[in-house]
Order: C-alpha cells, then sequence, then structure tokens
C-alpha cells in the first residue's frame, strides 16, 4: 500500500517551502519531494529584494532557513523526483517518485490533494558551442561557477534581472564583465540598470547584438554575436559564457492532467486553483505577471490553505 498524506508538495523552492510551512501549522499531513534543494533561488549570490532580506542574504541561505521552518511546522520532506502523478477514480492522488538516496527504488505517495511547486530551469539559447562547451566554460549559474573565472574576462548574455544581477556579482571575481542583449533597452527594472552601470568599466555592453556561436578548443575562447542593426559579425574573446535566456516551467509529468498554457505553465488564477479539483499550482510553475521569491511565497500559502479546504470537504463528503 502506498504511504497516505492529506497533501503531497512537488517542488521545494520557495513556493513549495511556504506551501510546507503553512501545511504544517495548519494540521495537515503533509509531504514535500525535493529535486533540487532550494529551487533555482538557492543559485542567486543574494537576495535584495524580498521584504525583510536587508542583510543582503543568498538565496541558499534563504531557502535552507525556509527549508528548516518547514521541517519545524511539520511538513515532512522526502528526497526524490516525481516521474507522474495521476488522480485515480476514487479521487485520490498518487504520486510516482525516485528516491535520491536510492535511485532505483520507485515509490508511490497517495494524497486526497497535490500542489504543483515545480518551479523552471535555464532555457538554453540553442547556439553552436553551447553544449559541447557547457561546463567548459558556459555555464548558468554565476553563485556556483564564477570562482572558476578569478582574473578572467567573462561573458554574460542576457537582459533581465537576473542577469544583471550575476552580471554584478562576477564583476567582483572576473577581470572584466561583458554583457551581450539583442535589444538597445533591458528588460530588468530601472534601479537593477542603474546599479550594473554604476559599476563602471569593469562591465561593459553590447546591445542590439544576438550570440550565434560560443567557440573554443577544448574549453570556450570566445563568443560571435550579430549585430541585429548592421548585420555585421563581432568576436568577443573570454573564457566564460554565461546564459541567463529566460526560463522553461517544468511541467512536463502535469502534461495530460491539468491545462498548460503555450509555454507550459500551468493555467491557474490567484486562488492557485488548476483545472483538475484537488490540485493547486504554486510559484513560477503557474500562469502569473510576476516571478519572484515574494510572489512565490504568497502562492504557497495560499495553496496550502485552499488545499486545506478541499482536503476538509473531501473527508467530510467521504465520511
Amino acid at each position: 500500500m502506498p504511504d497516505s498524506y492529506d497533501v503531497v508538495i512537488i517542488g521545494a523552492g520557495p513556493a513549495g517551502l511556504a506551501a510546507g510551512i503553512y501545511a504544517g501549522r495548519a494540521g495537515l499531513n503533509s509531504i514535500m519531494i525535493e529535486k533540487d534543494k532550494g529551487g533555482l533561488i538557492a543559485s542567486t549570490f543574494a537576495v535584495e529584494n524580498y521584504p525583510g532580506a536587508t542583510e543582503n542574504i543568498s538565496g541558499a541561505m534563504l531557502s535552507e532557513r525556509m527549508r528548516q521552518q518547514a521541517l519545524s511546522s511539520g511538513c515532512q520532506i522526502m528526497l526524490g523526483e516525481a516521474t507522474f502523478v495521476e488522480k485515480k477514480p476514487n479521487g485520490l492522488f498518487e504520486t510516482t517518485l525516485l528516491e535520491t538516496t536510492l535511485a532505483s527504488n520507485k515509490k508511490v505517495l497517495q494524497s486526497i490533494s497535490v500542489i504543483a511547486a515545480t518551479g523552471t530551469t535555464p532555457r538554453m539559447l540553442g547556439v553552436p558551442g553551447e553544449l559541447k562547451y557547457r561546463g567548459k566554460g558556459v555555464s548558468y549559474c554565476a553563485t556556483c561557477d564564477a570562482f572558476f573565472f578569478r582574473g578572467k574576462e567573462v561573458v554574460v548574455i542576457g537582459g533581465g534581472d537576473s542577469a544583471l544581477q550575476e552580471a554584478r556579482y562576477l564583476a567582483k571575481i572576473a577581470s572584466k564583465v561583458t554583457i551581450v542583449h539583442r535589444r538597445d533597452e533591458f528588460r530588468a527594472t530601472k534601479a537593477e540598470v542603474n546599479a550594473t552601470r554604476a559599476i563602471g568599466d569593469k562591465i561593459g555592453f553590447l546591445l542590439n547584438c544576438i550570440p550565434v556561436e560560443i567557440y573554443g578548443a577544448g574549453i570556450v575562447q570566445g563568443v560571435k554575436v550579430q549585430d541585429t542593426q548592421s548585420g555585421g559579425f563581432v568576436d568577443v574573446p573570454c573564457d566564460g559564457v554565461f546564459i541567463y535566456a529566460g526560463l522553461v516551467p517544468q511541467n512536463n509529468i502535469f502534461t495530460g492532467l491539468v491545462d498548460l498554457d503555450s509555454n507550459g505553465y500551468i493555467i491557474a488564477g490567484e486562488n492557485t486553483h488548476t483545472s483538475l479539483e484537488g490540485m493547486f499550482a504554486a510559484g513560477d510553475t503557474r500562469t502569473t505577471l510576476l516571478r519572484q521569491v515574494v510572489t512565490a511565497c504568497a502562492d504557497g500559502a495560499v495553496s496550502a490553505l485552499q488545499a486545506g479546504d478541499y482536503i476538509s470537504k473531501f473527508v467530510k463528503s467521504n465520511s
């Protein structure tokens, strides 16, 4: 027989952790499936826009504090990867997962409700050389890999908040940072743009340019970019390339189970309800206007409370 819970939370980023805190405090028998500890935020070197985070706290530290709070609230955490979710005729959900500690061991969890908080992963550029030099100069996480580029020149590709934040972090370690962006204006907030430009000559800008190839000889040696206005090509010699080209939702296991939009995000409103009764979606994994830690945590809280209401009604109707 599968282990039974009131709610299974899939994902352990800020949304899942907040859901775990609120589920535990509500007295729900809850368990969180943790594939990547802390989610995407754990790779952020500093969280500067979360209310109360005035000490320049790292994403890893913030997520660990949330994790410990979820545990102390009564939510269990299991290391593993959810591979299949279904709703049985009796109205209960069954979530199949591979336990990280026992890679070949499949486990099934039964629950009245499910909260999807699977988050996103970095989008790849899809240019020649990206895959070839991944781990050999190509990275998607400055916090993880900046150490290897101390005193070297690097390129950051992207124009959002993450790209500019990570460029500033890299500027503390690398000798030179060049930001390549396809437009002449950034998608990042004005505060992020101003803070990045204030660094000075250590951060350069190649605007209206797109990367067309990452090249090297065993390791990265440079990036070839194309000017979108003139059509000309420029070689940018560098030792490392950090890519921030957007995010991809991790919702493959929910395909056919709940409604997804054209980009693969779970369609769910502010109440976190999905198209399947008893299943809720929180954080970056759902359709939303803003994907930040603060909104993910809010979603987590809402989803846990909504799940609690659903569970109470389910138990009452089946008693």
